[in-house]
């Protein structure tokens, strides 16, 4: 049916707006309703702000990206506490109750000779050849490589130089010694044996002046030995038959064993 006109000059009663606005008012509650954004929400205006204000040819990155595009933080330093400081018991032979040493080899003693000089360039030896197995009662050689060490001082202790003197280097820094070499029996198993009760079935001591600074090979001839399990060493001795001292700790020692057996 249509809807009767109203004529130009007709104007409406005021009492009758309110259904207008009733009906106003509920299209704007069905829109907010079904998720229509009818006003501006303040993070839209405030993009819609900075999009405005950016200069011509500048980029700017909002939301989640904004956020990772800030400056991370540089963490501090970690800090390493100081060491405590080394406990000295003793340095010196003076607070000692034990007899002085006397460059022979007895026990127990105080010996009061200085260390000495610690070089440089660290004494060191290994045994580069030697046999896996041996013949009972046949002499049978080994070959030696040292470094960093003159053979050329050997104080006997026969005659009362042991550790009698202190470590002596020479005009470029190499430690002055010898080397002894040995082999010592063991017994079954993997006990280490008693050194004071099992005697060496062979010693020698060399000081034949060759070595000093870099690479050096020896070859030294074993005696006879008799059958059983045994182990080969030598180790670099100063004058005063110690073995030599290292700038560091964390340094391999001058001294090689390995096992073989005698049939």
């Amino acid at each position: 049916m249509p809807r009767p006109s109203l004529s130009p000059g007709h104007r409406a009663v005021p009492g009758l707006r309110w259904p207008y606005l009733l009906l106003a008012a509920l299209l704007l509650l069905a829109l907010v309703s079904a998720g229509y954004q009818v006003l501006p929400s303040a993070k839209a205006a405030g993009e819609s702000s900075a999009s405005r204000t950016t200069r011509p040819g500048a980029t700017t990155t909002t939301g989640a990206s904004a956020a990772t595009a800030a400056p991370a933080t540089t963490a501090a330093p970690a800090t390493t506490a100081a060491p405590a400081p080394i406990q000295i018991i003793s340095n010196t032979c003076n607070d000692s109750q034990l007899q002085r040493h006397d460059g022979f080899q007895n026990a127990p003693r105080c010996v009061a000779t200085d260390h000495g000089e610690v070089a440089t360039a660290t004494p060191a030896v290994l045994l580069a050849r030697f046999p896996r197995v041996a013949r009972a009662g046949q002499q049978f050689q080994v070959t030696i490589s040292t470094r960093n060490l003159i053979r050329d001082r050997f104080l006997a202790a026969a005659a009362g130089g042991y550790y009698a003197e202190r470590s002596i280097l020479d005009a470029n820094g190499i430690t002055r010694g010898h080397l002894h070499v040995y082999v010592q029996a063991l017994t079954a198993g993997n006990d280490v044996p008693d050194a004071d009760a099992s005697p060496l079935e062979f010693f020698q001591a060399i000081e034949d002046g060759g070595g000093g600074a870099g690479l050096s090979r020896l070859t030294v001839s074993i005696n006879a030995l008799t059958a059983g399990p045994k182990r080969l060493c030598v180790t670099m001795g100063d004058a005063s038959h110690r073995v030599p001292m290292q700038r560091a700790a964390r340094l391999a020692a001058g001294a090689d064993c390995a096992r073989f057996f005698v049939r």
